[in-house]
């Protein structure tokens, strides 16, 4: 859709469910903002900021591998996200705000689950070469548990840190979570906003990791 000449905009009718929301314009780009739609109306305003494109393929075991899906993450502020999938080439081609990006994907061939992590910069104006490289894989989910002063459900982020990049993810409800990552060694690192960020402790057995509040 297009905005008005004065910058309004209207989506309608959508679906009740969760959306990214991004919008252009030139060589600006907004960030990616998550909206949950529900009955009624919902407002979200968004800034447009200078952007510069991100450019590549993704290739499985050094071969170009279509239709695999990545994720870019704001890495100072993790919580936008954007989506992409690439296409019948293995090509991809997306345009986000400048800055430094966290870079997550996976892809299945048949039961086989292959993940890539990296990080990228964008830099406005310009477009940067990225291939994504995708290796064995493995699936992480687990548990933070606690219990929160107030009575409230334990809401944290999870941090996986790694020799080639960075990944966070947020618990849903019950204090999972569940990521898609590279085999390789990760320090782990959850911070739960109740009563304020804080560094938890982790025990992990092979296949669930639990996450235990002191």
């Amino acid at each position: 859709m297009t905005a008005s000449d004065g910058g309004f905009y209207e989506a309608r009718p959508l679906l009740e469910g969760n959306y990214t929301v991004t919008a252009t314009r030139g060589d600006l780009v907004t960030n990616p903002e998550r909206l949950r739609v529900t009955r009624g109306t919902s407002t979200l305003n968004l800034t447009l900021v200078p952007s510069g494109r991100v450019a590549g393929v993704t290739r499985l075991f050094g071969l170009d591998m279509p239709f695999a899906s990545l994720e870019f993450q704001k890495a100072s502020e993790v919580r936008l996200v954007r989506t992409v999938r690439s296409d019948a080439s293995a090509s991809f081609d997306v345009t986000l705000p400048a800055g430094e990006w966290n870079v997550n994907g996976r892809l299945y061939q048949g039961t086989a689950l292959y993940a890539t992590l990296g990080r990228v910069s964008v830099r406005a104006g310009e477009t940067t070469s990225f291939v994504a490289r995708f290796v064995d894989g493995a699936r992480i989910e687990g548990v933070v548990q606690g219990t929160p002063a107030d009575g409230a459900q334990v809401r944290a982020q999870i941090a996986f840190l790694g020799a080639s990049g960075a990944w966070w993810v947020r618990t849903g409800g019950g204090g999972g979570y569940l990521a898609y990552l590279p085999r390789d060694a990760y320090a782990v690192q959850a911070f739960s906003g109740i009563p304020s960020a804080r560094r938890l402790p982790m025990s992990a057995s092979s296949d669930r990791p639990s996450i235990v509040s002191e």
